[in-house]
């Protein structure tokens, strides 16, 4: 049987969804080998050209599962994970000279790669129609949730935050996570939030990275006076952060999946989210959904969250945002990296 190896130039990627997929799932392939380039040659051009040259020479005679969104495109026996195609259906939200090359890129790694992985039917769709891809070759693999998220979070985190935030008992907090993207809506989630702080007394605060990618179109990521910024967290603190809340917010433009609406979900926060299809309908229903440009409607549905919400229906959010698991997960690509061998 044919060696499996790992295309690893995600581990030099900002933590976030991209990283955390290729991460859980990579950890899962039996006997894989990652070929992982230095730092200096894994960012931007320089990164693309060590899995042209370097990494296609290398995993030659191996399966090769390419993670996250690139990949040798001459290698015939790749399966491909591609998380969205906002850079050729949306190209204002991205530096032009990615749009510019990935509108030659990708149609060429997707037309050689024997499968392509993506996150969701709703990206499935999008793939196979804009990339004129065979249905059959586009493959839906959800993201699951796992450790460090849920209702078990560490209370020595919790309650440093707590303290952190200057939150008193029994005070409700609401929060969200913003970025430089456009697409993540950030700067109208802290006017959100803000409003809600006025109108519930509620504390708000907001978590990200501080790096902006040179790929994303935009300046330095927003903030607000009115809202506490956490800056970047590592995941467990996420955890946390997740855990003391009483209602996430996540308004994005656009997302292949939105992780973090499971993850908080699974951590007991209510949630109130634009209607990114893959993570609102995981939660089968366990989410209230808002237009992602509408302030009143979202406020209004935090206010509603913090006066209905239980532990019932944190242990029902818990149980829906988990009922997918990462094992799931990787035996269905694993599956995928099989038939290539056989």
């Amino acid at each position: 049987m044919t060696a499996v190896a790992v295309n690893g130039r995600f581990r030099h990627l900002e933590p976030g969804g991209y990283r955390r997929y290729a991460d859980e799932v990579s950890t899962r392939i039996p006997g894989a080998t990652v070929f992982q380039p230095s730092h200096r040659y894994a960012r931007g051009l320089r990164g693309r050209t060590w899995e042209q040259s370097v990494l296609a020479r290398r995993s030659h005679d191996h399966v090769l599962f390419s993670p996250a969104n690139s990949g040798p495109i001459h290698h015939h026996r790749q399966v491909v994970v591609l998380h969205d195609i906002y850079t050729l259906q949306r190209p204002e939200w991205f530096d032009p000279n990615l749009c510019r090359f990935q509108r030659r890129f990708l149609p060429r790694l997707v037309a050689n790669a024997q499968r392509v992985v993506v996150p969701s039917m709703d990206v499935a769709n999008r793939v196979s129609l804009q990339l004129r891809t065979p249905a059959h070759k586009v493959v839906p693999v959800a993201p699951a949730v796992g450790t460090p998220f849920g209702l078990d979070t560490d209370p020595a985190r919790r309650a440093a935050l707590a303290e952190r935030l200057g939150l008193a008992d029994g005070q409700p907090l609401v929060t969200g996570l913003v970025s430089a993207s456009v697409r993540k809506n950030s700067s109208h989630t802290l006017a959100v939030l803000a409003e809600a702080r006025r109108r519930t007394g509620a504390v708000v605060a907001v978590a990200g990275h501080d790096d902006r990618p040179r790929a994303v179109a935009g300046g330095a990521r927003p903030s607000h006076p009115d809202v506490i910024d956490l800056g970047s967290l590592n995941d467990h603190d996420l955890a946390a952060f997740y855990a003391l809340a009483d209602v996430f917010v996540s308004l994005p433009l656009g997302e292949g999946y939105g992780m973090p609406i499971a993850e908080a979900a699974a951590c007991g926060a209510s949630i109130v989210a634009s209607p990114v299809p893959a993570a609102t309908e995981s939660l089968e229903g366990h989410c209230t959904v808002v237009e992602a440009t509408d302030l009143y409607q979202a406020v209004t549905a935090i206010e509603w969250a913090l006066a209905e919400d239980s532990a019932a229906a944190a242990a029902a959010r818990y149980a829906a945002a988990t009922s997918w698991t990462w094992r799931q997960a990787s035996d269905r690509i694993n599956r995928l990296l099989k038939e290539l061998n056989d």
